[in-house]
């Protein structure tokens, strides 16, 4: 009887630390987020890292630490092997391969920036800043307007972002449709972006485009593409506490409609969650246009 006891003692402390770890995991996972959203990428370094610390198989840490350093400016080997890390632990952790996709495109890269974007859409094709990475490497770093072309329609069709129809029109220029052009000056100037309109009128007014054009483009600024989806990833459902499976059972099968959001019963959001929802809409905004 009292082995017994203890048996069933030694299970619910193993259940109880490991619903603890989990717990403590995500709380500092959080945080970590919130330095992040605050460019605070030491401090956000340093958390990610205490979470891999508890879980060490937690890819989405490796590629926010990854982040992280190189928005520090840290240097190349280092960057990598934390995005390399990500994909060791977990190598369908789609948002590590936008993530080497954009920092390859940032060192000039085009060829594995390409390669890391096409792997990207292949496990998850609804990754709309995947779409628009690739579309920008198409565009200034292999001067295929037409591929470029169908990667920011992919992009601006799941979502209406103003850069992404800024590079639609640009790729239009480069592949001489200048009525389409003039559609996205128009898209444009009706999203109020007056600037990226101005852009574009300033190309078709150089007259039609041609392959020394395309040098002067390499030329200029490579354009600072966003994160991979900052801040919107949910918290990895393997180190989720048993409460929470238990709520994600509950809700399985249930449909939302308008009036789920303001009623009493929805089910909490976390203050991370609440950061991921208001930065949704800028996330995918570039810091300065291509040029």
């Amino acid at each position: 009887m009292k082995r017994i006891f203890f048996c069933f003692i030694l299970v619910m402390f193993c259940f109880c630390s490991s619903s603890i770890s989990a717990s403590t995991v995500k709380e500092i996972f959080e945080q970590a987020l919130i330095a992040y959203s605050k460019e605070d990428y030491s401090k956000a370094i340093e958390l990610f890292q205490q979470t891999l610390q508890i879980y060490p198989k937690l890819a989405a840490s490796y590629n926010y630490i990854g982040l992280s350093q190189k928005a520090l400016g840290i240097n190349e080997e280092d960057v990598l092997a934390s995005f390399q890390k990500a994909i060791e632990v977990d190598p369908s952790y789609v948002p590590v391969y936008d993530s080497l996709s954009k920092y390859y495109y940032s060192l000039g890269k085009f060829d594995e920036a390409e390669q890391y974007g096409l792997k990207a859409v292949r496990l998850n094709p609804e990754m709309v800043t995947a779409y628009l990475s690739l579309g920008w490497v198409y565009l200034i770093g292999k001067d295929e307007p037409s591929k470029a072309i169908s990667c920011f329609e992919k992009a601006v069709n799941k979502e209406k972002f103003s850069y992404g129809y800024f590079g639609l029109g640009i790729a239009y220029y480069m592949d001489n449709q200048n009525p389409k052009v003039l559609d996205m000056i128009t898209t444009l100037r009706e999203m109020g972006e007056e600037n990226f309109a101005l852009k574009l009128e300033e190309l078709l007014r150089q007259g039609p485009y041609t392959p020394s054009k395309h040098e002067e483009f390499k030329r200029m600024a490579v354009p600072q593409l966003p994160s991979s989806a900052p801040l919107q990833e949910h918290f990895p459902e393997v180190i989720a506490t048993p409460e929470e499976n238990a709520m994600k059972v509950r809700l399985k099968g249930k449909v939302s409609s308008p009036s789920d959001e303001n009623s009493p019963s929805s089910v909490p959001v976390s203050a991370a969650d609440r950061i991921r929802e208001l930065q949704k809409r800028g996330a995918d905004l570039p810091d300065k246009a291509p040029y």
